[in-house]
C-alpha cells in the first residue's frame, strides 16, 4: 500500500473506533466497570480490525494499538527515527502513513 491508501485506511479505522470508544467510556461510567460480554465483544472486534489492517499495511498490531491508545491518533505525537536520520514527530494518520510507506518500501 502507498501512503494515501494507508492514510485512508487509518482514517476509516479512526472513524469507526472513536464513537465506539466514546460509547464504551460512557457505558463503563454508567455501570461502574468495563467487564462483561458487550465490552469483550467490542474489544474482540476492534482487535480483529487492528490485526487485519496491520497485515494489510505491513506493520504490527502493537504499533496500531500504540497509535490508537497511547498517541490518540496523533493527538500525542509519536517520535520516530529512521536509520541515522533525524527525529521525526508524527501527529496525524497521514504522517504515520508516510512513515510506514517509507519503512516498508
Amino acid at each position: 500500500m502507498d501512503a494515501p491508501q494507508i492514510t485512508d485506511a487509518l482514517d476509516r479505522l479512526q472513524t469507526l473506533f472513536t464513537p465506539a470508544d466514546d460509547a464504551m467510556v460512557d457505558l463503563s461510567n454508567l455501570v461502574g466497570g468495563h467487564d462483561g460480554p458487550l465490552f469483550n465483544a467490542i474489544n474482540a472486534l476492534q482487535d480483529a480490525l487492528l490485526h487485519d489492517l496491520a497485515q494489510s499495511i505491513g506493520c504490527t498490531r502493537d504499533l496500531l494499538v500504540d497509535w490508537w491508545v497511547t498517541h490518540e491518533w496523533g493527538s500525542n505525537p509519536m517520535v520516530v527515527i529512521i536509520g541515522d536520520g533525524p527525529t521525526q514527530r508524527i501527529n496525524s494518520n497521514a504522517g504515520l502513513a508516510a512513515f510506514l510507506a517509507e519503512v516498508t518500501a
